[in-house]
């Protein structure tokens, strides 16, 4: 899990994204390290999209899916971003797609996943659409964060619950189109009447 720290420090308003990821090599806590660490390259690449309300704090979380539940943080890391300085409303996002190779015979939906970026600053923005500028810088870190973990004994994968099995991440895009995920909308705290 990648936990983004809003400025109004109010545990609801923190952005989350989860990751999976899985190896054959065992799992020890130096490949987490790792790991934490590719994911921090990620956010910093893509910090300056994100939007002024976000703190700058950042928390990395590791849970071993064999573990029973409730799980407990095999591994936590605290780091810093630098978020940009204006900001869009913060139920807007940007969705980043991937898949795995196609399988005869298995459903690629089952093979694919996704985050939504988000909060976002306004550079995101060109005439409401996500700037070519933003889309491409996005899918160059995430190029870059996939290139780096198939170098280590690592998978990125993509979860299937209704399989129960990781699928390694081949491929992903950045569309030109923002979603919206009510869910990091800001609590309103002032309201105006009329009659």
């Amino acid at each position: 899990m990648v936990i983004l720290e809003h400025d109004s420090l109010l545990p609801e308003e923190r952005v989350v994204n989860t990751y999976s990821m899985s190896t054959s090599a065992g799992t020890d806590l130096d490949d987490i390290n790792e790991w934490h660490a590719a994911l921090n390259t990620l956010y910093q690449a893509i910090d300056i999209y994100l939007s002024a309300t976000l703190s700058g704090a950042m928390t990395i979380k590791s849970y071993l899916r064999s573990d029973p539940i409730p799980r407990v943080p095999v591994l936590e890391t605290t780091h810093t971003i630098t978020p940009g300085t204006t900001s869009l409303p913060g139920e807007v996002a940007i969705c980043v797609s991937f898949q795995a190779v196609r399988a005869v015979g298995e459903p690629q939906a089952r093979r694919r996943g996704r985050v939504f970026l988000g909060p976002l600053s306004e550079s995101a923005n060109t005439s409401g659409l996500v700037s070519s500028t933003v889309r491409s810088g996005i899918a160059t870190a995430f190029d870059t964060f996939l290139t780096a973990i198939k170098l280590e004994a690592w998978d990125w994968d993509v979860w299937s619950q209704r399989d129960n099995q990781n699928h390694a991440v081949d491929n992903g895009w950045v569309d030109n189109s923002f979603d919206t995920i009510r869910s990091r909308g800001t609590r309103s705290t002032a309201r105006s009447t009329f009659s």
